[in-house]
């Protein structure tokens, strides 16, 4: 992004002339984060996407998203949350959409020095979230099956490189698909606020308090799909390092808060298919189907392989992983 852009931000919102070059901060796999100091002090500026903001639902969930914010901060919880200028949140300047946020000086954990500890800590986060008074309801999550042939044979032509491991696990992503779809129709109907990206990356911690960003994915969701998906987050499952002293932590965290755990463990690992819908996303990316640039492809690509190393990972630990949370809760 060319730096006139960030000065005619500034310009926009009033922040003052830029004090320095802008940089770009890693992390982010769909949207770009940049660090600006202007004289109004230093902020963090997200540009959204242009991909995902031609999708039909997408101001509709942002909006959504902007308000839950608000219950979120409302209710004591530590968040870095979106600027406010001329009364909106979302800004848009030469069609790019974009957040700006206050800049924090916390560090994001990597795998190896999330403890037990943090999990815990963040377990409870979630506990107090999932509490806070919600009327909204969810109908059941309706899942659109997946042409995965379609995705190998565009593959073949398109992208060799990844074709080969598409066709290696193509029956598992049906089967996976398949059940998943099934367990989520059978899930209890419970509705709570749910962050949805709350894994180690989206945490920034300041002496030695969390606080969370990227709050974008924000909307209502079901409490126990949720508990099963970040606890395996912080459990090390993204590294593919299962530990289960972590993943215990983090749900005794839950626990400490919200109760007892009531959990049907082996219809929330079915039902837990984020992992396959982010690989579709991320093959549209690498087939050039809903992609911006060059660059972006090449993300999309990196993914498709990271997550399939996620979905056979998944598959492994299914026993022992059920075994555990049983005998523990």
């Amino acid at each position: 992004m060319q730096q006139e852009f960030f000065t005619d931000v500034c310009k926009t919102l009033h922040l003052g002339a830029l004090q320095a070059p802008v940089t770009a901060v890693s992390g982010g796999y769909m949207h770009k984060m940049y660090k600006m100091t202007a004289e109004q002090g230093t902020y963090a500026v997200k540009l959204l996407n242009p991909s995902v903001m031609r999708r039909a639902d997408v101001f509709c969930n942002l909006h959504l998203a902007e308000t839950l914010e608000q219950e979120l901060q409302n209710s004591g919880i530590s968040i870095v949350p979106a600027n406010t200028y001329n009364g909106e949140k979302m800004q848009c300047l030469q069609n790019q959409y974009f957040y700006v946020f206050d800049w924090l000086d916390g560090k994001a954990l990597h795998d190896g020095a999330v403890k037990p500890k943090h999990c815990e800590i963040m377990g409870g986060i979630l506990a107090q979230i999932h509490q806070i008074p919600c009327d909204a309801s969810v109908l059941p999550t309706e899942i659109s099956p997946v042409d995965w042939d379609f995705y190998i044979a565009k593959s073949e032509t398109d992208c060799p490189k990844i074709a080969k491991k598409l066709y290696v696990y193509r029956d598992l992503l049906y089967s996976r698909m398949e059940n998943g779809a099934s367990a989520l129709q059978n899930l209890s109907q419970e509705t709570c606020i749910s962050n949805g990206d709350m894994d180690s990356k989206n945490v920034l911690w300041q002496a030695g308090k969390p606080y969370l960003i990227d709050l974008e994915s924000l909307s209502y969701g079901n409490p126990h799909t949720e508990l099963f998906q970040l606890a395996l987050c912080w459990g090390g499952y993204e590294s593919c390092r299962l530990r289960y002293n972590r993943l215990q932590a983090f749900l005794q965290g839950y626990q400490s808060v919200f109760g007892t755990l009531h959990a049907d463990w082996e219809l929330l690992y079915d039902s837990n298919i984020g992992s396959l819908l982010w690989l579709e996303y991320n093959l549209k990316r690498a087939l050039n189907i809903e992609c911006t640039n060059e660059a972006e492809q090449a993300l999309g690509v990196g993914q498709v392989k990271e997550t399939l190393k996620h979905v056979r990972y998944y598959q492994k630990i299914r026993e022992p992983l059920l075994r555990h949370l049983y005998r523990k809760f």
